[in-house]
């Protein structure tokens, strides 16, 4: 799987509500530093990201999602289902 499609999948994670930067990590099943890597990205991509640290523990939200949504879910499709081969 590319890393652009995880930052995809780390953009509709955020979608559904705010998430500890573990639960991101495991969900996505990468180091803490990749997860930067990819907020990062989809800071760049337009994503609306915030960070906010209480008890030693990252939480991010994304403020933007109702912007992001049908893009968002209209690239992992087309990720998802890049081929060489017709379907057809």
């Amino acid at each position: 799987m590319s890393d652009h499609l995880k930052t995809l999948y780390l953009v509709r994670c955020l979608g559904s509500g705010p998430m500890s930067s573990a639960e991101l990590q495991e969900g996505l099943g990468v180091s803490r530093a990749t997860l930067n890597r990819y907020l990062a990205a989809a800071r760049h991509l337009g994503a609306r990201i915030d960070a906010v640290q209480g008890r030693r523990v990252w939480v991010y939200s994304l403020s933007n999602w109702s912007e992001c949504q049908r893009i968002v879910t209209r690239w992992i499709e087309l990720e998802e289902g890049r081929t060489l081969i017709d379907p057809h």
